[in-house]
């Protein structure tokens, strides 16, 4: 190809001479296409510099000039042989013409670089700017060298050494979105290691003396150690993000619901360029870090950054930090840490921003003013046109809406912000006054939400007005309200939400003195004075300092909502709540029916939780919570977390609470296998390791420390302690993130020290941190509970002093403040490998415990089988094909399964090509006949004509074929031709409708439990069809059908067969035996009784007599059937048809009846087979499984190192 003119010194270096003229030279690479020294040097040096240049080039130069410039290349001879030929025939003439050298040269150049101007594609004219030529060809390399689909996207690639033994290797790491891989070529020999994400348990550092820069990567199997590396933090936090991304791919049961991981879909799928993706990455970081720093929704991303100054007027000064801009808000944080301030401004609510000039005080400066009349003035901005036209756009993309509790009560422009609620003008604001957000009233019978003051006398008038604010300390009526609205009378009707907090209406009967509770509202509405109020308030240390202080329970919810995030998704979702309580209602789900059993369990020591009201305000909300994140649906310890919510915040404000704790502050704590619990309970560990040593190792030895905290995390602390006491920790948490749930309990462990010392037992460990947690109390709480010990720490509490949460927050704060949310993500991601690997080794336990049962093989192969099996569902993960996504839509109707691992029609395929005896296996690969019996019996594994088989299907189906009995082995080549596999006349049957497989499975069943169980499930489904509460009945039979799988096909009744599929099943069975060593006998042997079964389904067609003895009429017809050829079947069937109808009508005086339908049965197959000597012997042997050779086969990933003298690179 034509390549702009690059200048070249030594034209001969490591270049012979081919052809040459005047002007051009045509080179060829040295070594290349020979063998020998030179060709292993060449190629170590071009492996090594990564130069690999194109073996052909074409160089113009002249006889007097000293420099060569390169304008074209070529990978064959004759490619660059085009190129030759046109120069001679094009531009050798003009050139001639020339009478000085440098004008030729310079014309050459011009007239290449016109000729690569018009080859290019306009479409693609940025692709240089984005994506070099270089990093172009080392993706080339990679998808060579690995064998990589292009889907596979190339990341970023280092030069490094791979340490072989004590060897050092020398060559490229390539870090893909799925892969590590290594390739290195010195001196012929050839060193290659691919490594999944999914299978790295650990990445470390190192620097010694031996291996200097560089990273260990620990796998199950293996350790790696690349040694040397240029860029040694950028390779490893890249090495570190990417390996996350997979682990949470691997965990993901549902990835198209799953939103923290858009960013692997997206990079794995996206069309964006190679070189690109290394720049998405640091992009994506960055913006987790903004969210996680400023708490803001999962979807922001980051703009930019830039320090300035923010003038900060409790200080009266202007404070160095830096500036974040997105495209919702606008956020500020200092860079010093005694004047600590975070500010965050929603573009919401921004109404002014304009440029300041004139002042030498505050230079560059912009101003930016808030609904809530709120300035802030941000200076030495260093662009601040760009900054400010940034802001402007994006105010621009962002509608009027209104504020919540907790903001200044300005209204907007409802109209674009509640789709559901009246336009009110701000006139109408002024002329009644300030609009009171609680007296907001919903009428029963209206879909419309009205906005307006209501006045008392309405209330007591109107009887269908529910409102808002209502203070009623009635639970009675309360209930009543809420059993009508939960009535199967009124299910159609909009559900209404009950707004107070619980605890405001039901009372414990102690109460505390409101003394207490004003002096805490006082400080607080100081602090709100002079640092402001509401979401664009001066988030300060002394902020902090209230926090760990207490709230008091009157602004509690506001707090929450403030610092956790909450209000802005409040903001940006008004109805969303209401709206989804009243989609979900009365729909049952498996998450609906766990909901119910842990209702009662939830803080049933408080009346709120005692009644109708209660209850049916936390179902609402665990439920539609689980509607809104099926992924993660409902987990025990929700329920507690949302009792305590329900009882200071409202209940669509508890919603979005939840919400913040699950997916933001908690990300995959409640989801189905508590990944993110267990995570942070190995960094505690790490943490207890780090700061309290001696108990880390005392209770490491009893082997509790790994038990204590799972609890403590996933209720943060409500389960173990006085739930008005777990409220103050609440109050930390939501300010500083998960930080506190890990100082609260070093703060534990490190009370009890010498008491956890002491014991030797793990049981008196246990009960030492129970009765102390249970004893913490918090008095300043209004909310006074009796107190209920835990059964471990009854009989203690009489000995037990008592210990003020206040003194708990304080000491963790002082002891073990200075742990960072930073250091902790640190942590999470260095230890989510490992504790995702163990998980991964359990449920491979667990899955070949659960299949042994289904199966014929033994455990060790069955976990052969498994890692063979999964490498073909992460295929699918990888480089889903369109089955695979198809599946994600399908897979709500299976629940059940939706943990397992699955497989489309390629891939098993793929692992039947290498596993099944009824392959030939042709070197050269498989032939057409393997192809069809393969699609064939992945259609018979795959029962629900999902276009996905599980595990548990896949070891059944092998297992039938390579150690069943005869009966089953003949029972499943039966079932691959007939019905739903093929149809009455012999063809393939694709796609087959749901109906029509249930029809055919109804039609076949004859056992009586079977047939039962069918009946049943058709009859949920018919009667609550559009109810989701047949996938219960579903998930239930799903599960029952595999319970007794064997058993069930071993007693299923098998339809009648027609000619046309006896010949498939024939033409089948010739197949097998094709091109095998046995050929010579079976074949003969399947012809002999194949001309059986046809006398047997032409006696049944034309009722004739028939003498069966004359199995075949001659050696000759046996010869010619024992050929396996199609034609000889075909041929036998229509001569056995004429004799018969012969026969028939030669009988003097007989009558001639109409023939019937020809058909056999299995019953009348298996009895002839079983009848033959030598295919009774070939389908009742066993058949071992080569899994070695079939790892290599299925293209496992491994190590690979060869010797290869005659390789060049």
């Amino acid at each position: 190809m034509w390549i702009k003119p690059d200048e070249v010194l030594l034209a001969n270096a490591l270049w012979v001479n081919e052809r040459s003229n005047n002007f051009f030279t045509l080179q060829r690479r040295r070594g290349h296409g020979s063998t020998g020294l030179t060709s292993l040097f060449i190629g170590t040096i071009d492996n090594v510099l990564d130069s690999k240049p194109a073996p052909y080039r074409i160089l113009s130069q002249t006889s007097n000039a000293d420099i060569s410039y390169v304008i074209a290349t070529g990978l064959t001879r004759e490619e660059i042989m085009e190129h030759w030929l046109w120069l001679e025939e094009n531009l050798l003439p003009t050139l001639e013409s020339f009478d000085n050298d440098d004008d030729a040269r310079e014309f050459t150049c011009a007239k290449v670089e016109s000729l690569i101007a018009n080859e290019a594609d306009p479409t693609e004219s940025g692709s240089d700017d984005s994506e070099s030529v270089k990093f172009r060809a080392a993706v080339t390399r990679f998808r060579k060298l690995f064998g990589m689909p292009e889907v596979e996207k190339l990341v970023n690639y280092y030069s490094c050494s791979y340490w072989k033994g004590k060897v050092p290797r020398q060559g490229w790491l390539y870090l893909s979105v799925n892969h590590l891989s290594f390739y290195s070529f010195l001196m012929g020999k050839e060193a290659r290691v691919v490594i999944r994400w999914t299978d790295v348990v650990k990445i470390t550092k190192q620097n010694n003396m031996v291996l200097r820069d560089s990273v260990k990567v620990v796998t199950r199997d293996k350790v790696y150690n690349f040694s040397f590396l240029l860029h040694l933090n950028e390779t490893l936090r890249l090495m570190e993000q990417l390996a996350n991304l997979a682990m949470k791919k691997l965990l993901s049961t549902d990835d198209a619901d799953d939103k923290s991981l858009n960013s692997l879909n997206t990079l794995a799928h996206g069309r964006k360029k190679a070189s690109t993706l290394m720049r998405e990455l640091d992009v994506r970081a960055r913006s987790e870090l903004y969210r996680h720093t400023f708490t803001l929704p999962s979807d922001e991303m980051l703009d930019g950054v830039t320090d300035c100054t923010a003038w900060l007027p409790y200080l009266k000064t202007n404070i160095w930090g830096t500036l974040h801009c997105s495209l919702n808000y606008l956020c500020y944080i200092t860079k010093q840490n005694p004047d600590f301030c975070k500010i965050v401004i929603p573009m919401r609510e921004i109404t002014v921003v304009e440029k300041v000039d004139g002042q030498s005080i505050t230079p560059s400066a912009i101003h930016v003013m808030t609904k809530s009349k709120t300035s802030f003035l941000f200076s030495m901005l260093k662009d601040r046109s760009f900054v400010s036209g940034r802001i402007a756009d994006f105010l621009a993309r962002i509608p009027a809406t209104t504020t919540i509790p907790g903001d200044r009560k300005v209204i907007g422009d409802l109209e674009n912000s509640i789709a559901n609620m009246h336009t009110t003008t701000s006139e109408k604001v002024k002329e009644d006054g300030p609009l009171d957000v609680m007296s907001v009233r919903f009428r029963k019978n209206d879909d419309n939400v009205k906005l307006s003051r209501v006045n008392s006398d309405d209330k007591e008038d109107d009887p269908e007005i529910i409102s808002g604010d209502s203070t009623s300390d009635d639970p009675k009526t309360l209930a009543t309200v809420t059993q009508q609205q939960d009535s199967p009378k009124l299910s159609n009707k909009k559900i209404e939400t009950y707004s107070d907090p619980l605890a405001k209406v039901f009372t414990t009967g102690d109460t505390v003195p409101p003394v207490k509770e004003s002096m805490k509202e006082h400080v607080w509405m100081l602090h709100f004075a002079e640092y402001g109020r509401g979401v664009c308030m001066y988030r300060t240390s002394k902020t902090r300092e209230l926090i760990t202080k207490g709230i008091p329970d009157s602004l509690r919810s506001e707090i929450w909502l403030l610092f956790s995030g909450a209000i802005n998704e409040l903001a940006i979702h008004p109805n969303y709540y209401k709206n989804i309580v009243d989609e979900c209602a009365g729909k049952a789900t498996i998450a609906t029916e766990e909901i119910e059993r842990d209702l009662h369990r939830s803080l049933p020591e408080h009346p709120a939780f005692q009644s109708d009201v209660g209850i049916a305000a936390l179902r609402r909300v665990l439920t539609a919570y689980a509607w809104r994140n099926p992924t993660i649906g409902y987990c025990q310890a929700m329920n507690i977390v949302a009792s305590v919510l329900l009882l200071y915040a409202k209940e669509e404000e508890s919603f979005w609470l939840m919400v913040a704790i699950c997916e933001r502050l908690l990300p995959d704590y409640y989801n189905t296998r508590v990944v993110g619990a267990l995570v942070d309970q190995a960094v505690f560990e790490e943490l207890t390791r780090e700061f309290l040593p001696d108990i880390y190792e005392h209770l490491k030895k009893l082997g509790i420390l790994d038990m204590i905290s799972l609890s403590w995390f996933l209720t943060i602390f409500v389960s173990v302690m006085p739930f008005n006491s777990a409220a103050r920790i609440f109050d930390c948490f939501f300010y500083d993130g998960a930080k506190v749930i890990f100082q609260i309990a070093l703060a534990a462990l490190d009370a009890n020290k010498m008491e956890l010392i002491s014991v030797f037992d793990d049981g008196e460990a246990m009960t030492i941190l129970s009765k102390y947690l249970d004893s913490v109390t918090n008095r300043d709480s209004s909310i006074i509970v009796s107190k209920k010990h835990s059964a471990s720490a009854k009989g203690y509490s009489e000995h037990r002093k008592t210990v003020e949460i206040s003194d708990l927050i304080r000491d963790s704060y002082e002891k073990f403040g200075n742990i960072s949310n930073l250091k902790i993500n640190r942590l999470r991601n260095s230890l989510r490998l490992k504790v995702v690997q163990k998980l991964e080794d359990n449920t491979k336990k667990n899955v070949v415990r659960s299949v042994a049962a289904d199966t014929l093989f033994d455990n060790r192969e069955l976990e052969d089988m498994y890692a063979l099996f999964k490498e073909g569902h992460l295929q699918n993960a990888y480089w889903g094909s369109t089955t695979a996504k198809d599946k994600k839509e399908v897979s709500k109707d299976h629940a059940y399964e939706r943990n397992e691992h699955t497989i489309d029609k390629e891939q098993f395929k793929a692992l039947y090509f290498c596993l099944s005896p009824w392959t030939n296996n042709f070197q050269d690969g498989t032939s057409d006949r393997d192809e069809v019996v393969a699609n064939r019996t992945f259609k018979v594994l795959d029962d629900d004509k999902r276009g996905m088989i599980t595990f548990r299907d896949f070891t059944w189906g092998l297992g039938v074929i390579c150690r069943g009995t005869i009966k089953e082995k003949l029972s499943f080549l039966y079932r691959m031709h007939v019905q739903p596999v093929l149809s009455e006349d012999g063809t393939d049957i694709n796609n087959a409708s749901s109906e029509q497989v249930a029809k055919v499975a109804e039609d076949d069943g004859d056992d009586s439990e079977t047939e039962g169980y069918k009946e049943d499930c058709n009859s949920t489904d018919t009667k609550q069809s559009a109810d989701s509460s047949s996938q219960m009945s579903k998930n239930l039979s799903y599960f029952l059908k595999y319970k007794k799988k064997r058993q069930y096909e071993q007693e299923r009744k098998l339809p009648l067969m027609s000619q046309a599929q006896f010949i498939q099943l024939w033409k089948t069975m010739f197949g097998l035996f094709h091109e095998t060593s046995n050929e010579q006998k079976l074949c003969p042997a399947v012809a002999k009784c194949g001309a059986l079964i046809l006398d047997v389904g032409n006696k049944k067609k034309y009722g004739s007599t028939i003498d069966l003895s004359s199995k075949v009429d001659s050696d000759a017809d046996l010869d010619s059937i024992g050929s396996g050829s199609t034609e000889a079947i075909d041929k036998s069937d229509d001569s056995n048809d004429r004799k018969n109808e012969n026969a028939t009508a030669s009988k003097p005086g007989s009558r001639i009846d109409p023939p019937s339908i020809w058909n056999v049965t299995f019953d009348q197959i298996y009895a002839t087979i079983l009848d033959n000597e030598e295919l009774r012997d070939y389908f009742e042997q066993t058949f071992e499984l080569d899994l070695l050779s079939a790892k290599s086969r299925a293209g496992q990933l491994t190590e690979v190192a060869t010797t290869n003298p005659s390789a060049v690179v």
